[in-house]
């Protein structure tokens, strides 16, 4: 379906950062980018505005959405609560095939972290999160935290490698408790994570915001 398609290829453009927060979406400029006709463009653009990616104006412009501080802390509070319980669950079913693709993601990580690639690292990143919802085996689970737009936020370039280090070691404790089906401890290391990281946004990208008091 072409609306899907759409949808698909718009989402990635966001998330890549070839459409930054505040730019104008054209339909008819969007429309010959992507090779559609503009009604399936509109339906994508819909369903993108449903979601928060993008909004339109009193003047029926669409723009692609700003995402400021306090819409981070937001989106980490969601992760807060969808993270913890997806790693208990997912220890508790200790499937191989989880195991195996944890493992797989943090030495790719480790390697993009090592030549900079700071794009392939976040990606890498928010599949290894993904992957351990999935592994939940709770499909509404899935859909809610695909949609809490987590890839939207990311280290900054100049510090991609300290804290490339400091993600690879929360991923460490969290595979390792999924690896041993320890539930809590799984549960408890993806808190940590989350609340960790949480409290480095509301000290780097939130002082001074009184949003974020």
């Amino acid at each position: 379906m072409l609306s899907q398609l759409a949808y698909k290829k718009l989402t990635q453009m966001i998330y890549g950062g070839q459409l930054q927060p505040g730019d104008r979406l054209v339909e008819r400029q969007l429309a010959r980018r992507l090779g559609i006709s503009r009604i399936p463009l509109r339906e994508s653009l819909a369903r993108l505005q449903s979601e928060g990616l993008v909004r339109t104006d009193s003047h029926h412009a669409t723009y692609v959405e700003d995402f400021g501080p306090q819409d981070a802390l937001e989106i980490y509070s969601m992760r807060l609560l969808f993270e913890p319980f997806a790693a208990q669950l997912a220890a508790e079913r200790r499937l191989p095939q989880l195991i195996k693709r944890l493992k797989s993601l943090m030495q790719k990580m480790k390697a993009h972290a090592q030549r900079g690639h700071l794009r392939k690292l976040n990606e890498a990143d928010y599949a290894f999160h993904l992957s351990i919802v999935q592994a939940a085996g709770l499909k509404r689970l899935t859909r809610a935290y695909e949609s809490c737009h987590i890839r939207i936020f990311s280290p900054k370039p100049s510090e991609s490698r300290d804290y490339s280090a400091e993600i690879m070691a929360w991923h460490q404790r969290i595979a390792t408790a999924i690896e041993r089906g320890r539930g809590e401890d799984a549960r408890k290391a993806a808190y940590d994570h989350v609340w960790h990281a949480m409290e480095r946004i509301k000290k780097e990208f939130c002082a001074g915001s009184p949003q974020a008091n």
